[in-house]
């Protein structure tokens, strides 16, 4: 069932969004240690791939577009990630950990309103 897999997807987004903040929180936390060097996760594209698969997209009219993920960019690690060093061989950088952080706020509500939306519409549709 086609719904099954959106809960499934905004679940293993939410599971991702929880990864990266920790990670994020861990570098900002470490802001202050000599030689740390910054942590970030891959990106979900490569989840949303294997999820794609799943799910079994297909157009079912010549005018639907099928939307290829970059798996190559995903691959190359974090993006943005700070190569900047320190005197203290430390490369965090606090404004872009917070720009992080509060990426991860907007997407964390747009997947919530995304599953609430959804299951506003199945209910709505078990109802008739």
């Amino acid at each position: 069932m086609l719904t099954n897999n959106i809960f499934q997807v905004a679940a293993a987004h939410s599971e991702w969004l929880a990864h990266r903040r920790t990670a994020i929180a861990s570098n900002v936390a470490n802001a202050n240690t000599p030689g740390y060097q910054v942590r970030d996760v891959a990106g979900f594209s490569l989840d949303l791939a294997a999820a794609e698969a799943s799910i079994g997209m297909s157009a079912t009219h010549p005018l639907h577009q099928l939307v290829a993920v970059n798996v190559a960019s995903a691959l190359e690690g974090a993006e943005g990630v700070s190569r900047e060093g320190h005197h203290s061989g430390n490369n965090v950088n606090l404004d872009d950990e917070m720009l992080k952080a509060g990426q991860i706020a907007g997407q964390s509500a747009l997947n919530a309103g995304v599953v609430r939306a959804f299951h506003r519409l199945l209910l709505a549709s078990t109802r008739a």
